[in-house]
Parts: C-alpha cells; sequence; structure tokens
C-alpha cells in the first residue's frame, strides 16, 4: 500500500486501548482473549475524531486531545502468566474503506512511547492483524499499558463530521467508521529465526531500460512485515516497499550494479539478498562478473531489536559478517550526530562479529549504527541500520 502523507489522512480515526494489569495468580497461564467494537454513538458528534494522524509519531498521538475522543478497551494479564505474542485484529464490511492499525507502548503518566511495536496496513482488505512480541524472545510480553490505533484513512461523505480523502475518490459506504476487533494472546517462542530471502530478476539491461525485480522471502515463526530495496549498494535504501515484494529501476549509465533487498520480520529480525546487475551500453560487450566484482562484502548485518533500554535496561547487539576480509569501522549516529565509534579493525571472511551496546548514559530517541567495510583494492560498502533509545 502507498502510504500517504499526514497532510492527506483527513478522514476520522479511533484509538483503541490495551491495558495490561498486574495481579497475583495462582500459577503461571496464559492470558484470555477479548473482543471490542466501534461505538457508533460518536458518529456525527464532537467525540468523533477528524484526524491527520500519519502513521507513526515521534510524539505522543493523544497530545493535546480531550479524554471523550479516543475509545479504550482493558484486557487484565495477572502477575505471572506467560504471554508470548499479542494478536490484534481488526474487521470491517468493505474493502473500499482503508483502516491500518498501530500498537504503541503507553508510560505511566499515560503518554505513548514514540515508535509503532507493531503495525498493518494493507490496501484493499477487509481486515487488518498485527502481531506484537517481546523484543528479547526468550521472555514473555511485558506487564504494562498498550494502545491500538486504528486509522480510517477512506471515509464516506455520509457522515457529517467526516473529510473525504483524495486517495479514495468514489468511496461512499454507509457507517464506514464501524468496525469490530480482537486481542488474542500465544505461547513463547524460544527463539526468534531469522526469515529467509532470494531476489530474482534481469542480470543484464541496457542504459534506459526499466528492470524489474521481485523477492521471495518467508519466516519459520511469523512472518515478512516489511522489504527495503537498495539500488546502488550505498546502504541506504530508495524503496521502502510494506508488503509489496517487486521493484523497478532504471538504470540510466553503464556500469555494474547491485540491486539488494532486506527483509524484516514481525519481531524484528532482518536479513538480506543481493544480485548483481550489468548495465551495457549498446556498442560494448556485456561485462562479465569475474572481472567487474560488485561492491557486494556484507552477507548479513543486523541488529538483536528495533528497541532498547526501556524498565529492562535491555542492551542493544549488532551482528555482522563478511564475504571477503576487510578493515570495518561501526560507528554509532544520534541524529546526523556522531555519537561515538563502536569498533574499527580488519575483520576476516566468514565469520560472526558482535557487539553489545549499553543503553547507559544514551538519551532517548532514534540511533543510527553506521557499518564502513573497506578492502585492500579499494572497493567498499556502506550499511545502516536503526534503533530507538526508550
Amino acid at each position: 500500500m502507498v502510504r500517504r502523507s499526514s497532510a492527506a489522512a483527513t478522514s476520522s480515526f479511533l484509538l483503541v486501548a490495551l491495558a495490561l494489569l498486574a495481579a497475583t495468580p495462582a500459577s503461571a497461564q496464559q492470558t484470555a482473549g477479548s473482543t471490542f467494537a466501534h461505538d457508533a454513538s460518536r458518529d456525527g458528534t464532537p467525540a468523533e475524531i477528524v484526524s491527520g494522524f500519519g502513521g507513526d509519531p515521534e510524539g505522543d498521538p493523544l497530545a493535546g486531545r480531550a479524554p471523550n475522543t479516543y475509545e479504550t478497551f482493558p484486557v487484565t494479564v495477572p502477575a505471572g502468566e506467560v504471554n508470548g505474542t499479542l494478536t490484534a485484529r481488526v474487521e470491517w464490511a468493505s474493502p473500499l474503506v482503508d483502516f491500518d492499525i498501530y500498537l504503541y507502548r503507553q508510560r505511566p503518566d499515560g503518554s505513548l512511547r514514540p515508535g509503532a511495536l507493531a503495525s498493518s496496513a494493507a490496501g484493499g482488505t477487509s481486515s487488518e492483524e498485527l502481531i506484537y512480541r517481546s523484543t528479547i524472545s526468550s521472555e514473555s510480553i511485558a506487564a504494562g499499558t498498550y494502545v491500538l490505533v486504528v486509522d480510517n484513512w477512506c471515509s464516506s461523505s455520509t457522515d457529517p463530521l467526516s473529510v473525504g480523502n483524495p486517495n479514495c475518490a468514489g468511496v461512499n459506504v454507509p457507517n464506514e467508521d464501524y468496525f469490530t476487533g480482537s486481542f488474542s494472546f500465544g505461547p513463547g517462542l524460544p527463539s526468534n529465526p531469522l526469515p529467509s530471502v532470494t531476489v530474482a530478476g534481469p542480470d543484464a539491461g541496457r542504459p534506459g531500460d526499466v528492470l524489474t525485480y521481485t523477492a521471495t522471502a518467508s519466516d519459520a515463526n511469523g512472518r515478512v512485515v516489511n522489504y527495503a530495496w537498495d539500488f546502488d549498494d550505498d546502504g541506504r535504501f530508495e524503496l521502502d516497499r510494506f508488503e509489496s515484494t517487486t521493484a523497478s529501476r532504471r538504470f540510466d549509465a553503464a556500469g555494474t550494479y547491485n540491486v539488494g533487498v532486506r527483509v524484516t520480520d514481525d519481531q524484528g529480525g532482518v536479513s538480506y539478498a543481493s544480485k548483481a546487475v550489468v548495465i551495457s551500453a549498446p556498442a560494448t560487450p556485456p561485462a562479465t562478473p569475474s572481472v567487474n566484482r560488485p561492491n557486494v562484502l556484507l552477507s548479513n548485518f543486523a541488529l538483536s531489536r528495533p528497541a532498547f533500554g526501556g524498565r529492562t535496561n535491555s542492551t542493544l547487539t549488532v551482528r555482522y559478517r563478511l564475504r571477503e576480509a576487510a578493515r570495518v569501522v561501526v560507528t554509532l549516529y544520534r541524529g546526523s550526530r556522531r555519537v561515538r565509534q563502536l569498533s574499527a579493525g580488519t575483520r576476516a571472511a566468514n565469520q560472526t562479529y558482535s557487539l553489545r551496546l549499553s543503553p547507559r548514559s544514551l538519551r532517548d530517541g532514534a540511533y543510527t549504527v553506521l557499518l564502513d567495510a573497506r578492502t585492500t583494492d579499494g572497493r567498499k560498502q556502506l550499511a545502516r541500520l536503526r534503533a530507538r533509545k526508550l
């Protein structure tokens, strides 16, 4: 689904809160699920939200909103119960209406921690489902409060407080805000195997050709939720495809390019695949891979979790593996500011290296881990991964 700017997101959204409260059980068990539904009495009243919500707010999406402008649905998890997964599902009548859902963690003071824990945003469907697991796969979901944000992108003109979204022209569905939903819990999993991925498409082309590539991915204990594509081997992903597995690119100059795809599963596990592509001018014979080796030095580069710190003061582990020996420098940034160098030195091929980053002394916010790998013959690769300090 193509995401729209927050300026275009003028249709209504509803907020659903899931409260996980502490109690004392007789023995450890799995929490029972619950159901909820939209309160239709809000439609056409000042208690119905007309929103500009745009997906993943950096602040608290409830800030400045009156308490009666969102709905909350609590469920209690007694202390000691073991829940490996939390699934939120929302269903509605017509695929012409487009709901998206986002799960956030709520702080004790009622504000939300920036950064969605999980999300689902598929277009042309009549349901959305997300699955949240603890970022530490061996632990249960922590007690506390979580908030599910239900965002209605396509709203009809039959609702007095709705504003039509230009991306949803022609949508006219009565009771478009109505939905039903459920929360359910599942058992824990001992680990999070990384997803697997391959990329297929043309090996060669001519300048100006539009070439299309397809990623095939799977996840043993969940699902792949994001595909990101890098076409110039600089470590920056030009296309973020959500759950779309294909991407197209026009190469205007002759040369050897590396088409890379990064896939992320619903627990934050990351894997990569790449394919060398030779673009040759009509009068020039195609270059052979043995002469023009692509600058693909990394066979794996991953973070142990999408967020670290928080109440458990969890650490962040950086892991990488090289196809060839190279000098590697790993640096930590907060925004555009360099925080410190994490490691530097010559690293061997086909060996996994790990770095542990403690959250102590680090401010809350978004961090980037930059890996710069260079071989003795001058080839190099830059790669970046991001995590949030809570």
